[in-house]
């Protein structure tokens, strides 16, 4: 039985009025496309951005000068993540701090926390990640806790390492 997009994620039961919607199949591929969208939106702003440029070039030469900020897209949830000690957390909980393990733990409690961008000044982002950071903070470390939990009791590898 072949399915086609709209089909991804459910199982149809024949002769039955149940629908199983494997919600998580659904968030990835909703997720890819608003991460594919923002990544040609941030290309053709990045091209007009350089287009833009190669003619303050030009208008620099003759005296005037590009004061337009630039700006970027920032990832609330790993920046709030990036700042927590992930290998303190790890090591207290008794679990292998390898590489691999580091990964698969940051991987899953990306996974489980909502996206949450936004656009920040280059020159400020890290105060517009600061605003967000005492909101969501509690959140970051639970799915981190879980995601520790989830890594530990099924590891990526054999043998205890790091």
């Amino acid at each position: 039985m072949e399915q086609n997009e709209s089909d991804r994620g459910m199982e149809r039961h024949p002769g039955n009025r149940v629908v199983v919607v494997d919600e998580s199949s659904i968030l990835d591929r909703l997720s890819g496309e608003i991460r594919d969208n923002l990544e040609k939106e941030f290309s053709k702003e990045e091209a007009a951005a350089r287009k833009q440029q190669g003619a303050g070039e030009k208008t620099e030469e003759s005296g005037a000068q590009d004061t337009e900020p630039r700006y970027r897209v920032v990832n609330v949830m790993w920046e709030i993540l990036r700042h927590t000690d992930v290998v303190k957390t790890m090591k207290k909980l008794g679990m292998c701090t390898c590489g691999q393990c580091r990964a698969e733990v940051l991987a899953r409690c990306l996974s489980a926390l909502p996206s949450k961008y936004v656009a920040a000044r280059e020159d400020s982002a890290a105060a517009s990640v600061t605003l967000y950071e005492y909101r969501y903070s509690t959140s970051v470390r639970t799915a981190l806790l879980q995601a520790c939990e989830e890594v530990r009791a099924h590891p990526c590898h054999s043998g205890q390492q790091g």
